[in-house]
């Protein structure tokens, strides 16, 4: 019978300082960082600590589902939480930073220039990222075609499309080489398609009743009564987490509000609140989940560091690398321990194998990510910003 080990969070921290060394000597190499100029907060660091959080509960997932042949909820809580509490924060940084926005300009947007940096920050390495898994899929299945062309040619728009990710080519459940992170990439878009009505409801309104009405309409539909809306298959209770970083971004301007946000005492309310969603919650969904998540990101979005851990170079870095991290870290998981070494999971016989397993894949897709951060996100956005200021 296959062991079943508990992966305790020792793993991740040997995970993450294996990580940083990598990314010391990157930096050592001038690995190309990007340009800090007008960021807003700490956020950088903890975007980095972020992607990493979604690749430590996914590791742990593939273990689990090598053993028991089901991709499914771990059943280590903390990993489980790292996962989906790191989710919900990049919905929380999302919101901050475009709320912001469209707060401090009053509403006036140059919509032409925000929805074409977008497209040139997001889309390229999502295509590229689906353009491997569909290699991986012909090569795998011998370069033959299962399916007529033109449901081909659907089945690989849709996924170029976020919209769901149907199997390609008759390859069953496809989407686990992507460990199915483009969910989150649904509500990102679905929240920047918004911006404009919340642009027009900050032009024509009273600033100071729309922040209580946000605040409500987070509360009801995001914890009272979470809605489905159809055809695109999302539900509401994830916004609640754009409407605290909005909410955040509603108080940014106060001086006085910052300053406190950045001294030892909010440092230490800040961590204390993200420890006891892992202390005392076993799903990270609910009113007082979010209520501690606000609590620690808001201090963090107002500029505290937590003790200088946020504004090192090794996690600022590991912020810019986040999204090639998120994007990329299931396929190389896929790659690892289904196409080249599909045993490895069930022969172990020892935790510190697991341990070994996360840190040395915890560093491929650090150097991999680096690697298309370099040579796909930097040159895109840097062409994005050409294409608007011409």
């Amino acid at each position: 019978m296959r062991t079943q080990f508990h992966i305790n969070p020792l793993a991740a921290l040997c995970s993450i300082l294996s990580c940083s060394i990598v990314i010391f000597l990157l930096l050592s190499f001038r690995a190309p960082i990007a340009d800090k100029t007008g960021r807003l907060g700490c956020l950088d660091g903890l975007r980095g600590f972020l992607a990493m959080g979604v690749f430590f509960y996914h590791y742990v997932t593939c273990y689990y589902s090598h053993l028991t042949g089901r991709w499914d909820i771990p059943p280590s809580i903390f990993y489980y939480l790292s996962g989906k509490v790191a989710v919900s924060l990049f919905f929380t940084i999302t919101g901050f930073l475009f709320w912001h926005k469209i707060w401090t300009k009053q509403g006036k947007v140059d919509w032409f220039n925000l929805y074409i940096s977008r497209i040139f920050r997001i889309v390229p390495l999502y295509w590229f990222s689906v353009c491997i898994i569909v290699s991986i899929v012909f090569i795998l299945e011998g370069f033959s075609f299962k399916v007529p062309l033109f449901s081909l040619a659907k089945e690989i728009i849709t996924w170029l499309s976020f919209l769901w990710l149907p199997d390609i080519n008759g390859f069953h459940d496809t989407g686990r080489i992507f460990a199915y992170v483009q969910w989150t990439l649904v509500y990102e878009w679905v929240f920047y398609l918004s911006l404009p009505v919340l642009a027009l409801a900050i032009r024509y309104s009273n600033g100071k009743l729309l922040i209580p009405c946000l605040m409500a309409t987070g509360v009801v539909l995001g914890v009272v009564k979470p809605l489905n809306i159809p055809y695109i298959d999302i539900s509401t209770k994830y916004f609640v987490y754009f409407l605290i970083g909005a909410l955040a971004a509603s108080f940014y301007s106060n001086d006085r509000l910052r300053a406190l946000a950045q001294n030892k005492f909010a440092s230490v309310i800040a961590a204390s609140s993200i420890v006891c969603i892992f202390v005392f919650f076993h799903t990270p969904y609910g009113l007082w989940q979010d209520i501690l998540l606000a609590m620690f990101f808001i201090p963090v979005a107002f500029g505290n560091s937590m003790f200088g851990l946020f504004k090192l170079p090794v996690f600022t870095m590991l912020g810019d690398i986040s999204y090639s991290i998120y994007l990329l870290h299931g396929i190389i998981l896929y790659l690892l321990f289904t196409v080249f070494i599909p045993s490895f999971f069930s022969q172990i016989t020892s935790l510190s194998w697991i341990y070994a397993g996360m840190s040395l894949t915890g560093i491929i897709v650090v150097c991999v990510s680096w690697l298309t951060y370099s040579l796909i996100e930097k040159p895109f956005m840097d062409l994005g910003k050409s294409f608007v200021k011409r």
